[in-house]
């Protein structure tokens, strides 16, 4: 059974790796691995990770790659879970720069790997050229604060924007045609954007600050 006092800050992400465990992480109380999420209430096992194994009490963000790699965003450094021995490894490919904290990273179909940042842009790893592209509000991103990433059927990249300025952020679709902007001049209800998803029908559906789900 975990204690009310293991996690005492505000929960930032809950993903399940492909052991079937699923990990929690905090604002400010490092991340907590479950290892067995099925088991009852009495029996279950957990892990608490703290500054002492190599993550840090900030953890903004987690992510599962798909050769199961279990990602941690904590400020200005990626960390990877190993398994072997139960630790973190600082995870940085060459071509990313360390100058503004992370905030999310995706992976889409073609296995390229996307990282957004707290006002520094996005980052998109092309898999097969091992090369960065860039973006930033100077050559299409709608924001440089980047809160979401998903990808939808048809292979479109959708990002998510946050911005202080209620009238600047929203949405920023990346297609083989370029960058497109979406905000509250062009039908959205409301610029500051946190979460992003499709649904079946293959509608993109918008959380937002202020008004709901758009």
């Amino acid at each position: 059974m975990i204690p009310d006092s293991v996690i005492n800050s505000n929960i930032t992400s809950i993903i399940e790796d492909h052991e079937n465990q699923l990990w929690i992480t905090t604002e400010s109380n490092g991340a907590l691995r479950i290892k067995n999420p099925d088991a009852p209430t009495a029996e279950i096992k957990y892990e608490h990770f703290l500054k002492g194994k190599k993550l840090g009490d900030r953890v903004f963000n987690s992510f599962v790659a798909s050769d199961g790699s279990v990602f941690f965003l904590i400020g200005l450094d990626i960390k990877r879970y190993n398994p072997q021995t139960n630790d973190f490894d600082s995870y940085l490919p060459e071509g990313i720069f360390r100058y503004f904290p992370f905030t999310v990273m995706f992976e889409d179909s073609h296995n390229n790997m996307w990282y957004g940042t707290y006002n520094g842009g996005l980052y998109k790893y092309d898999y097969q050229t091992n090369k960065f592209t860039y973006y930033d509000i100077k050559n299409g991103l709608a924001a440089n604060w980047v809160t979401s990433i998903i990808e939808d059927r048809h292979h479109n990249i959708w990002v998510g924007h946050w911005h202080k300025d209620k009238g600047m952020g929203g949405i920023t679709k990346i297609s083989a045609d370029g960058t497109r902007i979406f905000n509250t001049h062009n039908g959205l209800h409301d610029n500051q954007i946190w979460c992003l998803s499709e649904d079946a029908e293959g509608n993109i559906l918008i959380g937002t600050t202020e008004h709901g789900l758009d």
